[in-house]
């Protein structure tokens, strides 16, 4: 299993990204508190509800996540700011509980219903990892063509291709073989 945690705010690294995808943002330390009675990797549709139920406003921007010493990345994300003190909350349940996770918004991007393809930076020079973020970047293109761009990574059957079906199995394959490696890549990087 890959261990990944929020990025370190205070690394170059992360700075240097927060700059690229929102220049003059300050990434921030945001409280989880799941909505246990949502689905996980749904965050927009999730804080809008909120939003409806009980005010406040959704906040666009970036999850900043990080495979230590190995690999940066930023998830297109949206969290609630609580009408009551301004304060930030992510909503979203994940398979991983997490007591806060640090975010970027990015005040120039709006959610039009579409996934957003996840920004990913390698922290050192290991072809393996090279291989894992292009294999990420397929498999996102592969989910999200055409009519499938609607169902956030879902391969609905009936809407796909057999060659499709096949490619992203193949791809799932390939990134599962390379989990081993990065693991052991980031240990010895510690």
């Amino acid at each position: 299993m890959i261990v990944t945690r929020p990025a370190q705010l205070d690394k170059n690294h992360t700075a240097e990204l927060c700059n690229e995808l929102a220049a003059g943002s300050t990434p921030e330390i945001v409280e989880c508190t799941p909505d246990s009675d949502a689905p996980a990797n749904d965050c927009f549709m999730q804080v809008e509800a909120h939003v409806k139920r009980n005010g406040g406003e959704r906040v666009i921007g970036w999850a900043l996540w990080e495979m230590p010493h190995v690999m940066l990345e930023a998830e297109f994300h949206a969290v609630w700011r609580r009408p009551s003190d301004g304060k930030l909350i992510d909503l979203n349940p994940r398979e991983f509980h997490f007591r806060e996770i640090h975010f970027l918004p990015d005040p120039a991007r709006t959610y039009k219903g579409r996934q957003v393809d996840n920004v990913r930076r390698a922290l050192c020079n290991d072809i393996k990892l090279k291989q894992f973020i292009y294999l990420k970047g397929r498999q996102f293109d592969l989910l999200n063509a055409g009519k499938l761009a609607d169902h956030h990574g879902v391969i609905d059957r009936s809407m796909a291709s057999a060659r499709l079906i096949k490619e992203c199995n193949a791809i799932t394959k390939q990134l599962n073989a390379l989990i081993p490696s990065l693991t052991k890549l980031s240990r010895s990087r510690q």
